[in-house]
């Protein structure tokens, strides 16, 4: 009775020390994705559904399994078939993520040849296990993570992800405030082309008749129309170049809408996020002097390299780097009756600073 006592008190315990370590573990995992892959939040999603998909999957077979075999062989075959498996993920997934993507050695093959030595220099310092992040709720929550950077007296670089925690999307249809409606009216696009080529409007038969053309190129810009401005038989350069423009930027159920409300009311107006980018304007220690900039793209993240630093940035045992963000809207407003308009709205711009390390000196 006693043995049998001390044998229900060691199960109890077993399960509840278990059923503790599973939580702590699990809670530990989440933690370790959000901050892996913070860029990815659909691999936090993929973490917590997989429970309850493998429950799904097994629980039938496993029990009728574990009915017609020795139990504690199976307990203790599956506890270090999944230690196993724990380990292995954990190997793949750091190996895998680096937990911080390497964004110098995905932008030096596009390097220059004046940036491209910077950059192989930067792959082999100590970069930090945790990105900084820094988030501008009134530039449409934009966020600014710095995954690795480097500075060792003479040159800079930064490799970083920008983008938006809420993304704003395109809104077609767009229906503008009267004050900002009659900003838009003020930047008509055939303005420009008129007063380039002294045009009375900016109508294709106008660019033929004044010589601008020839006939073949007139021909060429007809037949390159868009079906529905082939339809509505669109004759204004600037619309027929602001229609290409849409038919780029827009998905095809966009640019579809774009053109039903067009048809159905006359007019319509499109508004577009611009992606946030850094300015042109950077601060080193401060001070806003010019340095040679090249900027990379890269699937893993965005590469910001300078070269040629000031006299008053070079060889210092610390840096500091300001960074100016800019965002905006675009709004583009179009009018069959023969007008096109287009104006950018920036959002206020936003500064971060960074303190770098000089790598150089010990």
């Amino acid at each position: 009775m006693r043995k049998e006592r001390k044998n229900e008190a060691l199960l109890w315990f077993g399960k509840w020390t278990s059923k503790l370590g599973n939580i702590v573990f699990d809670y530990a995992n989440s933690v370790s994705i959000v901050g892996a892959f913070s860029h990815a939040p659909w691999v936090l999603a993929l973490y917590q559904s997989s429970e309850t998909v493998i429950q799904i999957l097994f629980n039938l077979i496993g029990g009728a399994k574990a009915d017609s075999g020795s139990r504690k062989k199976i307990l203790i075959v599956t506890d270090i078939l999944a230690a196993a498996i724990c380990v292995s993920l954990l190997t793949v997934t750091a190996a895998a993520a680096g937990w911080i993507p390497n964004i110098f050695a995905a932008a030096q093959p596009k390097a220059t040849p004046w940036d491209a030595p910077v950059l192989e220099a930067a792959q082999s310092a100590t970069q930090p296990q945790t990105p900084e992040t820094v988030e501008f709720a009134e530039a449409d929550y934009t966020k600014f993570t710095l995954f690795q950077s480097y500075y060792d007296g003479k040159s800079i670089a930064l490799g970083y992800d920008l983008s938006g925690v809420m993304p704003a999307e395109t809104v077609v249809g767009f229906t503008p405030e009267d004050a900002l409606k009659q900003e838009i009216l003020q930047r008509p696009d055939n303005q420009f082309w008129c007063e380039r080529y002294g045009l009375t409007d900016d109508t294709v038969d106008q660019y033929l008749e004044a010589g601008v053309w020839t006939q073949e190129e007139y021909d060429l810009r007809l037949a390159g129309r868009s079906e529905y401005a082939k339809k509505y038989d669109l004759r204004g350069n600037s619309q027929i170049y602001m229609d290409d423009e849409l038919r780029a930027l827009l998905t095809d159920g966009e640019y579809k809408k774009f053109w039903e409300i067009l048809g159905e009311t006359g007019s319509c107006c499109v508004a577009i996020p611009m992606k946030p980018y850094v300015g042109d304007h950077i601060l080193l220690n401060g001070a806003d002097e010019p340095a040679d900039r090249g900027d990379y793209t890269t699937e893993e993240g965005e590469c910001l390299v300078l070269n040629n630093l000031p006299a008053a940035a070079q060889d210092q045992p610390s840096i500091t780097v300001g960074l100016k963000f800019k965002s905006g809207w675009s709004y583009y407003y179009m009018e069959l009756s023969g007008n096109s308009y287009r104006l950018y709205v920036p959002n206020p711009d936003y500064v971060t600073t960074i303190t770098l390390e000089n790598e150089s000196k010990p």
